[in-house]
């Protein structure tokens, strides 16, 4: 996410950014409240910050719910214009409706980001395309 969006931004400022995570994730709280908490991980070769797990229990869709802010995400809270949460049974429906109505095999992370959440508010009129990123 950090990447492509920060692309996107350069080229468009118009452009939004909306981080979508699952309950009980720590990127929710981090991107929320900027709360990077004050234990660290260690990530490969460097020690990096683990927020606080945002309240919910513990995600089960796999491949989100990341608990760590890795170097390729230092900087990106600046161009996240939103944070939302989606439940994991919401992900995972989207995932089987993806499957039986389009022929597309996914996972829970993918069926997350495809899946707009309820308390979303609605995309704005001008919104002309949307992308997801996982």
């Amino acid at each position: 996410m950090s990447q492509i969006s920060r692309y996107l931004k350069d080229h468009s400022p118009k452009t939004k950014v909306v981080l979508c995570d699952c309950f009980g994730s720590a990127l929710f709280n981090w991107a929320s409240t900027g709360d990077l908490g004050t234990e660290k991980v260690l990530a490969g070769e460097r020690w990096c910050h683990k927020p606080p797990m945002s309240a919910g229990k513990s995600p089960v869709t796999e491949g989100i719910g990341n608990s760590v802010i890795t170097a390729n995400m230092e900087g990106l809270r600046e161009y996240i214009d939103d944070a939302v949460q989606v439940h994991d049974h919401d992900a995972i429906r989207m995932v089987f409706k993806l499957l039986h109505e389009e022929g597309i095999f996914v996972g829970g992370s993918a069926g997350l980001n495809v899946r707009p959440p309820s308390a979303a508010p609605p995309r704005p009129a001008r919104c002309h395309a949307s992308c997801s990123v996982r």
